[in-house]
């Protein structure tokens, strides 16, 4: 008597892509059209979009600054480029990644590929850190003196008419737009179409994207002009920089800009308040053109800017950072004492996550995915001294 089977359909559309990324991978040695059918680019959009349907797998990726100290307990440097994912179901502790490198830049994640810039080498890395893959590739020459006072601008989007990957670098000279590089990760080139009305970049701006919502990523520009939260963006289609209206605010609140629910959104706070830590959410609509505050979390039971003693200066300190949110559910996501923090507004719940090794300089939404682009090979091939 014959044993009953699923039919294939089934197992392919159904089933296999609704599995963990761990699991996937494994299931490649059951057969030969089980690895075929996972190595195709539609199993990895199919088995994305089941996986962004899942809350549990509400991640971040942290890149921290790791202070360095001798056997005496001094300080002797630091270094970037410690990586780790943070999930939302798994909250004891933090999956660490084994990426270690002077002067790494994370750029955000697209579909779960991350972006890194090698500051030294001038080199950028597409990176999939759930299946270990990576492509490299250098950036666009353009030689200045330190008397042009250029600032680049480098970013990381996604091309859905060209269905593309591409990062983006500018350089601005005085607040002008001198020159724009574009680079396909499917045609593995750089372009360079010069078409931008967008003028209005201080020396004050950030030269890495603060967000990047739906494949598009943001940019903050005069960072310390109290009071507001000033933005602008690359649209792909156009090869323009378009600026974003601008979110007025008191004079003592700052701000982070996150993607919540693929949202451009501003978590507003005052940094003076340590006993009740509120934080203003606030969303932009596209459509409109206009920004909206949709709710406040809090007050964080004084966690979020708790103050501390240093024992260097002997003074108060603040010794709290907000860090960013998870992007689907929404927590916020804290530093505290040396500690990550969760707030769920919706339960007003403040749960303890995993103790960092180092500072946070960056945090994005993250998300694990099959992509693989053509010219990737296994990570530690592509830059040895990156991953031990």
């Amino acid at each position: 008597m014959a044993q009953p089977c699923l039919p294939d359909d089934i197992i392919s559309t159904n089933i296999l892509p609704r599995l963990s990324i761990k699991s996937v991978t494994r299931f490649r040695s059951v057969c030969k059209s089980w690895n075929s059918l996972i190595l195709e680019p539609g199993f990895a959009k199919d088995h994305l979009y089941f996986t962004t349907q899942n809350p549990q797998d509400d991640t971040l990726i942290f890149n921290k600054l790791v202070l360095d100290y001798n056997k005496f307990g001094c300080m002797t440097g630091a270094h970037y480029g410690d990586i780790a994912v943070l999930s939302s179901s798994d909250l004891p502790e933090t999956k660490q990644l084994d990426v270690t490198s002077a002067e790494l830049h994370m750029l955000d994640s697209i579909n779960g590929l991350v972006c890194l810039f090698l500051d030294k080498q001038d080199q950028f890395i597409v990176w999939n850190p759930a299946i270990r893959q990576a492509m490299k590739f250098g950036s666009p020459r353009k030689q200045f003196s330190l008397r042009d006072m250029k600032i680049k601008f480098y970013g990381f989007c996604w091309d859905a008419v060209e269905n593309d990957f591409k990062v983006v670098v500018s350089y601005y000279k005085l607040g002008n737009l001198d020159s724009l590089s574009i680079y396909s990760c499917k045609l593995g080139s750089w372009s360079s179409p010069f078409n931008s009305l967008f003028t209005e970049v201080w020396s004050d701006g950030h030269r890495l994207p603060c967000a990047i919502v739906s494949g598009v990523p943001y940019w903050t520009y005069s960072w310390y002009s109290r009071g507001t939260v000033k933005l602008f963006k690359f649209d792909v289609v156009s090869k323009d920089f378009k600026k974003v209206p601008e979110l007025y605010l008191f004079d003592e609140n700052k701000f982070i800009v996150v993607n919540l629910k693929e949202c451009l959104s501003a978590l507003v706070y005052d940094y003076a308040q340590s006993i009740s830590s509120l934080v203003d959410v606030h969303c932009f609509d596209e459509g409109l053109g206009v920004w909206s505050k949709m709710y406040s979390v809090g007050p964080i039971n004084g966690d979020l800017f708790c103050r501390g003693w240093s024992n260097m200066h002997n003074v108060r300190v603040i010794t709290g950072e907000l860090l960013g949110c998870f992007k689907h559910g929404g927590e916020i996501v804290f530093s505290a004492n040396s500690k990550y923090r969760c707030y769920d507004h919706k339960t007003d719940e403040t749960r303890d996550l995993h103790k960092p090794k180092g500072d946070t300089e960056q945090c994005f939404s993250y998300i694990a995915s099959l992509f693989f682009l053509e010219g990737m090979k296994p990570q530690h091939q592509v830059e040895p001294t990156l991953w031990k």
